[in-house]
């Protein structure tokens, strides 16, 4: 209902007016995303960057996201169940939202919002499923697709409020990213035993160090710094080699690391920092 939507929205949030409407909430966030500047998405370290991400977005809109096999039109919202007979794989990527990816890496270099815009269509009705009418699905709250989603859940909130989209489909966000936030701030629902964890790390950060309004971000920044601590403790010897026996492994370590790197949010944690130079 209208009103559950404003008190979860406003329980999300740092110092609000307790009786401020949906739409002066939205008003709040878009004052502090205007202090914090321009909208940043990180992209996915498992899609390399196009040199032309506009083309290469215009390439998937026209032909399809292909994968293991099959042909996914990312114009319009999949039909989420039609795939509940694919291969894991599938399944996890397309709950992961990754043929996303392509098409918000173009939207930061784009002078349109047309690639956005389909992003947003298509993570919408995930969100209007999965979290708003709590349908299921085994790999709804996969614990890779959580961390994946959770990339580009900020961009996506931080682009709409720029848009001056409708205040209540931003309310569906908010919410789905709080959601997020508290799942990945779960020790028992980070899987430290694999590469997997890093992934649902790097959702973590994504979210608090790019939505700081949001009321958990400082107090569950510090959790996900503990968490990588003990995940590059666990995972790397001392000199920076990951324990995995396929050197391949690393490769693929060192390229989501260094976009963790790269992102600025470890500036000024100079242990980590070492250590994931290090790798």
């Amino acid at each position: 209902t209208g009103t559950y939507i404003v008190d979860a929205v406003r329980s999300c949030l740092n110092e609000v007016d307790q009786n401020a409407s949906l739409e002066e909430l939205i008003q709040h966030i878009s004052n502090s995303i205007d202090s914090n500047g321009k909208a940043v998405y990180f992209a996915e370290a498992t899609i390399a960057r196009k040199a032309d991400p506009e083309k290469a977005a215009k390439n998937r809109l026209k032909n399809g996201f292909v994968t293991g096999g099959i042909n996914i039109d990312i114009n319009q919202p999949p039909i989420w169940d039609d795939y509940k007979s694919s291969t894991r794989n599938i399944r996890y990527k397309l709950h992961s939202w990754v043929m996303l990816d392509t098409l918000l890496t173009a939207d930061e270099v784009s002078s349109s919002d047309e690639f956005v815009l389909k992003a947003i269509d298509i993570s919408h009705d995930w969100i209007k499923k999965f979290v708003i009418s709590k349908q299921t699905d085994e790999f709804a709250w996969y614990d890779m697709a959580i961390g994946q989603r959770a990339t580009k859940l900020p961009y996506l909130i931080s682009r709409m409020i720029e848009m001056n989209l409708s205040a209540e489909v931003i309310s569906h966000f908010i919410i789905a990213t709080e959601i997020h936030l508290i799942e990945l701030s779960q020790s028992e629902r980070i899987a430290f035993h694999s590469n997997h964890g890093l992934f649902q790390i790097a959702g973590l950060m994504a979210i608090v160090k790019s939505l700081p309004w949001l009321a958990k971000s400082e107090s569950s920044f510090k959790i996900a710094l503990d968490y990588l601590q003990k995940m590059l403790d666990e995972h790397f010897t001392d000199d920076g080699l990951h324990k995995e026996h396929s050197p391949e492994y690393h490769l693929f370590m060192i390229n989501h690391l260094s976009a963790l790197l790269d992102s600025g949010w470890l500036d000024g944690y100079d242990e980590i920092r070492v250590l994931t130079k290090k790798v």
